[in-house]
């Protein structure tokens, strides 16, 4: 992991932790592909850069609510 995470809370800290893995494995993914990979490898690893970036967006999906709660308690 290249990056530092500022704890705030439990759930901040899970949330970039696991942004950050999987934006560090969609580059080494985007890495590989770009290699030249054989066909049949290709074709593996680009479904798993299309499942990686799906999760990426999902995981921003999840913790939306989390963040809206906290800076409703912030500013109420």
């Amino acid at each position: 992991m290249t990056g530092t995470i500022d704890v705030d809370s439990g759930v901040s800290w899970l949330h970039d932790k696991m942004r950050i893995e999987l934006e560090e494995r969609e580059q080494f993914l985007l890495e590989a592909c770009g290699k030249g990979l054989p066909y049949h490898e290709y074709l593996g690893f680009v479904g798993r850069l299309r499942e990686c970036r799906r999760q990426i967006g999902e995981l921003a999906e999840l913790f939306k609510e989390f963040y809206t709660l906290d800076e409703e308690d912030e500013d109420g």
